[in-house]
């Protein structure tokens, strides 16, 4: 059997300098993600206050504004709360879930938010019909938002060796 070696150039400085840099890079980078989901949540909001009436199953629905006020902001790094959000205590999203070690989340824990943001044709559970086209309010503001991330992570990076950042 063939024996083989990898060596990567740079890699002992590079751990080196994040271990040197991670606790004022972590306060940074959440900063950053934090500063993006504050603008995604007040976008969210404002665009679920510009979503006009609808009709579900022949009756007019008029907007009460409580999807808006459910879309809170939630991170890993703690017990954070959304400080642009009046909501109530019963519309936490929670932890983030999934593999993400440090994650800030926004969103909205009612029922009918998804059905609002993607659309819904035919049943629910409860046996209720729906032909309701989408109205996203959540991932329009994510995609209005998402660039404003890119240049505070440069910042928070710009002088850790051996991290770049490559524009596509």
């Amino acid at each position: 059997m063939a024996e083989f070696s990898i060596k990567v150039n740079g890699l002992e400085i590079l751990l080196k300098n994040i271990e040197d840099y991670t606790k004022e890079k972590q306060k940074q980078v959440e900063g950053a993600l934090w500063s993006v989901a504050g603008k995604v949540t007040l976008q969210a909001k404002d665009n679920c206050r510009s979503l006009l009436g609808w009709r579900e199953n022949g009756e007019y629905v008029k907007p009460t504004g409580r999807l808006g006020g459910s879309i809170t902001m939630a991170s890993t790094w703690g017990k954070k709360t959304s400080p642009t959000s009046p909501a109530k205590s019963e519309d936490a999203i929670g932890s983030p879930a999934g593999i993400q070690e440090k994650a800030v989340v926004v969103g909205t824990n009612l029922v009918y938010a998804r059905r609002v943001e993607f659309g819904f044709v035919g049943k629910d559970k409860l046996g209720r019909r729906y032909n309701q086209a989408a109205r996203p309010y959540l991932y329009p503001a994510f995609f209005a938002h998402i660039n404003d991330l890119i240049p505070l992570l440069k910042k928070a990076f710009a002088n850790v060796e051996g991290v770049t950042f490559k524009e596509e």
